[in-house]
């Protein structure tokens, strides 16, 4: 019973990753942004990885408060993606690091998702955002993904006025760095 549910959520999660990639397509993807906690947001997004996953999430905010302009259901997703795939190319005795700071631009945040696992080749970056965009390898055989996650993550991080780049190196692990903005007409 506990892999038909397992195998119930993933397919569920990857109909979901489809039909989000598909609304990104047809221009239907109508982000509502309202002032968030982003701290909050990412505790959730931590929360809900730790708890299917079973693996060590550390947090690091050093921005307790903070408010962004955040449509909270698809930055959830995005994050979530980021976090997933920090999971699934880590070893499993290897905590995954979620940093939540200030960015070095004014008015913006950083929320850095780091792993010790088996990295991502100079060569393999360019695939990385774009749609079904999947490193096949020896080191990436047998660990299960559409290859969306990161095109959906990029596109609504853009669309929240955000940024989202990638720091690795082949075999040690890598950081993917989103950068928003803060609110900064609060009533």
């Amino acid at each position: 019973a506990r892999v038909i549910i397992e195998q119930a959520r993933r397919l569920g999660l990857m109909v979901e990753q489809v039909v989000t990639a598909v609304r990104i397509d047809d221009r239907q993807l109508d982000l509502v942004l309202t002032p968030v906690r982003v701290d909050n947001l990412l505790a959730d997004v931590i929360a809900d990885v730790r708890q299917r996953s079973q693996r060590d999430i550390k947090l690091d905010d050093q921005l307790e408060s903070t408010i962004i302009p955040a449509d909270a259901l698809y930055l959830r997703q995005s994050l979530g993606n980021l976090i997933d795939n920090a999971v699934k190319f880590s070893p499993a005795n290897t905590p995954v690091e979620v940093t939540l700071r200030s960015a070095p631009i004014p008015d913006r945040v950083e929320i850095a998702v780091t792993d010790h696992g088996i990295g991502i080749a100079e060569t393999d970056r360019p695939i990385l955002f774009t749609q079904f965009g999947r490193v096949y390898n020896g080191r990436t055989r047998g660990i299960s993904g559409s290859g969306l996650g990161l095109y959906i993550a990029r596109y609504v991080v853009e669309q929240h006025h955000g940024v989202i780049t990638v720091h690795s190196q082949e075999g040690q692990g890598a950081t993917f760095v989103v950068t928003l903005p803060v609110e900064t007409n609060l009533a």
